[in-house]
């Protein structure tokens, strides 16, 4: 894992990968546990992790890295990973994911966790970039110290689970009558059938009545209609919710 040579690149939140391939993905799991954090993912340093996991089949397809934003400077720039399987009886396989971005709330598009793929798979595999916008209706009741959490289903792949942080519309997200748009850059998921949306009830007014998702890719736009309140205290009283196109 090479941490970036830039000011501030280090960090020492808690830093994960899955790893994904033609069979199937490993589990989330940590690349160091507390005890073994000190001096890992410092500003230009090279990390080596040895990792017994699961058989994802004869291909890495894509990885999944992030951190858990937990410490007093949790803000880092990954420059690449570099993966070596070692399987009995074959030759080593030498996978780069590059990156060359930062995983933090405050700066790039505030997202701490990215799915990267194999540089010879950068050129048929490029990020894709989906709009958001989300439409909270006309009721009172949700404040703007809430977070707000979507996942992205489509017939080819599903994104991880996006904090929706920095709204391209608003400074003040999700008020009444509001529409917020968001960026979301992930790899290409076909035909968007499903979304799951929730937040952690972590303010004073933590009502929120959820108008519709709509998600822009090149080709078309997909409506999910909610029309419901995410709360713990009104309508059906669930701060999560599954919905599917219109």
């Amino acid at each position: 894992v090479y941490t970036s040579n830039i000011y501030r690149a280090g960090t020492d939140a808690n830093v994960y990968i899955q790893i994904y391939g033609l069979k199937n993905s490993t589990d989330q799991v940590m690349l160091c546990n507390t005890t073994d954090r000190q001096g890992k993912f410092q500003m230009g340093s090279i990390d080596t992790f040895i990792l017994e996991l699961e058989d994802v089949g004869d291909y890495i397809e894509k990885i999944r890295i992030g951190h858990d934003n937990r410490g007093f400077s949790t803000a880092w720039h990954l420059d690449r990973v570099e993966i070596r399987r070692l399987i009995k009886g074959q030759k080593t396989k030498r996978y780069v994911f590059l990156c060359n971005r930062w995983f933090a709330d405050d700066e790039d598009d505030g997202s701490i966790v990215r799915e990267l793929v194999p540089e010879n798979f950068l050129e048929e595999k490029l990020p894709k970039k989906y709009i958001v916008d989300v439409y909270t209706g006309d009721k009172f009741g949700f404040g703007k110290d809430d977070n707000i959490f979507l996942t992205i289903y489509g017939d080819k792949d599903y994104t991880h689970e996006h904090e929706l942080v920095h709204s391209q519309t608003n400074k003040n997200k999700f008020e009444k009558q509001q529409i917020d748009r968001f960026i979301i850059e992930s790899n290409d998921l076909g035909n968007i059938y499903k979304l799951k949306i929730r937040h952690n009830i972590s303010g004073m007014l933590s009502d929120w009545f959820l108008e519709k998702i709509e998600i822009k890719d090149e080709r078309q736009t997909y409506v999910f209609n909610c029309e419901q309140w995410l709360a713990k205290d009104k309508g059906i009283s669930k701060c999560e919710q599954i919905i599917y196109e219109k």
